[in-house]
């Protein structure tokens, strides 16, 4: 064998040699933790917060880091762990379906409860009861005497409740279904003193200055205020001027704008289209009692006295808020 091939055969077993040192190198240098360098030396390849441990042949996290996830390579990668106090709590909102708002169709404007009443007052106006007798034209030369008194409280007792039908398409009108019926008593007023102007002497009659009871009579009254009525005592009874007057009273007026307004009221506070309801009202009334007094004068002297008889009222009085039921059709 000549030199020259002995040359060639040495350098091609130390290639083959090196080719295979080199693959046996790689194979014990696996990554990802494992890098071999240019000149065939095995290093370590760790990625940030992490460092080599030799027992298991990979990177694990330093001391006081936690593994926060992997990089590129598929290396572990490791971070310091945020204090639990320093994370905001975690809040899970739920999520609310899609609310499409409804248009809906304008209401017409709610209706307003009816006041008639202001424009129809009901026994609201005041009643001078002296002038009911009073006559401007009296031929008398003696000044009319009245008095008024309001007695407080006159005993009442309900017999029968009123009871009335009030209708919507027919404002201030009513039907009386039922009418209602009291018992009324005023108590006698005291008897006035006699005239100091009356000679009973003159006249020669004992107990002729004496004023006694001549008439009675019982008063009530429109819805507006004015007379409705009277009701006289018997007049061929003269005694009954010696007792209380008792009677019956009857409301026969059912006071319309006061059961209307009642009615509309209520069906509005019940938004109600149809009146089909019924209510209450109290019904203002003033009652009184006329006690008419003998008013005896005498003027002159001698055989050319004359005698002059009035009559002087006292009145009395009372105002009475009564029930009266209504129905609302």
């Amino acid at each position: 064998m000549s030199r020259y091939a002995l040359t060639f055969l040495i350098l091609l077993s130390a290639l083959v040699a090196s080719g295979i040192g080199e693959t046996q190198a790689r194979q014990a240098c696996a990554g990802p933790y494992r890098v071999l360098t240019s000149d065939n030396r095995c290093v370590w390849s760790c990625a940030a917060g992490t460092r080599p441990d030799r027992a298991s042949n990979t990177c694990t996290c330093q001391t006081g880091l936690s593994p926060n996830g992997r990089d590129r390579f598929g290396r572990l990668t490791c971070a310091r762990p945020q204090a639990s106090s320093d994370l905001p709590p975690l809040q899970i909102k739920p999520v609310l379906p899609l609310v499409v708002p409804q248009l809906r169709a304008p209401q017409p404007p709610r209706e307003q409860a009816t006041n008639h009443a202001a424009d129809n007052p009901f026994n609201t106006r005041p009643v001078n009861l002296c002038n009911i007798f009073y006559r401007q034209n009296s031929s008398h030369q003696f000044a009319y005497r009245c008095s008024i008194a309001h007695q407080h409280p006159i005993q009442l007792e309900l017999t029968q409740r009123m009871v009335i039908t009030v209708r919507k398409d027919r404002p201030l009108q009513a039907d009386v279904t039922r009418a209602g019926r009291y018992d009324v008593m005023f108590r006698r007023p005291a008897q006035p003193p006699r005239n100091r102007d009356c000679n009973e002497q003159a006249i020669g009659v004992p107990g002729a200055c004496e004023p006694q009871c001549a008439r009675l009579e019982y008063l009530t009254f429109f819805d507006d205020g004015s007379l409705r009525g009277l009701l006289r005592a018997n007049p061929g009874s003269r005694a009954v001027c010696d007792r209380d007057f008792s009677g019956e009273y009857t409301i026969e007026t059912p006071g319309k704008a006061l059961a209307y307004d009642a009615c509309s009221r209520k069906a509005v506070e019940r938004n109600l289209e149809r009146w089909n309801h019924q209510t209450l009202i109290r019904l203002p009334k003033r009652v009184a009692a006329a006690f008419g007094f003998e008013d005896n004068h005498t003027s002159g002297g001698g055989r050319n006295w004359q005698f002059h008889q009035q009559v002087q009222h006292r009145m009395i009085y009372e105002d009475l808020s009564l029930p009266v039921v209504v129905n609302c059709r």
